[in-house]
């Protein structure tokens, strides 16, 4: 199967499972195979090391909160990182993705600190104030930033990441992890729990 084909397939087999769930609005425990509703069963997550390949020249992205920044610069944070692309309009893969995500925060320890990045892959329609709105649906809190910006800062992004299919309703169920202490990037296709996504944050 191509990479093209790899992305598409989550999209269109993801298609019902999103209005079996209504992930689109309600809660969902996307995670959990044995619920995962009417006998459609969520793929099976693959684990391999993620690829992350600077941009020859900075990537500058808008936050939600309107404030422009460098790719490299929300990269820096010195604690682990989570990251994925989502668009706000989509119905299949980002909310089960992002409901995911939401829960996250809740099954840190005390102390522990992660800063959670989705990047728009739809920046012509996903402006500052359609991301805040995107956020407020999930509840996120201050340690999930979104990022729009230019097509092209987008696209740069996505091809950092090995992740560009040219279309974004071509794009793959993936999250790509950076655990603690600095270590290379996972790659998670599929839909990790927020248990599995807290583990891999801390090394483990």
């Amino acid at each position: 199967m191509s990479k093209s084909d790899r992305g598409r397939a989550p999209c269109r087999s993801l298609a019902i499972l999103a209005l079996v769930l209504g992930a689109a609005g309600t809660p969902c425990r996307a995670h959990d195979q044995s619920k995962a509703g009417a006998g459609v069963p969520l793929p099976p997550l693959a684990r391999s090391a993620g690829l992350y390949r600077p941009a020859p020249a900075p990537i500058v992205l808008t936050r939600a909160d309107g404030k422009r920044t460098l790719l490299e610069d929300e990269l820096a944070f010195d604690g682990p990182v989570v990251l994925n692309f989502v668009f706000t309009t989509c119905s299949t893969v980002c909310p089960i993705a992002s409901r995911t995500l939401s829960e996250v925060p809740a099954r840190l320890r005390r102390g522990e600190h992660v800063r959670m990045m989705s990047i728009s892959l739809d920046p012509l329609n996903d402006t500052p104030a359609a991301l805040r709105a995107y956020a407020a649906k999930f509840g996120a809190g201050p340690e999930w930033r979104f990022y729009t910006g230019s097509v092209d800062a987008s696209a740069a992004a996505q091809r950092a990441f090995d992740l560009f299919r040219g279309d974004k309703m071509n794009h793959a169920a993936v999250t790509l992890v950076r655990p603690a202490g600095g270590r290379s990037w996972v790659r998670l296709e599929g839909f990790p729990s927020a248990d599995q996504l807290v583990a891999e944050l801390r090394g483990k």
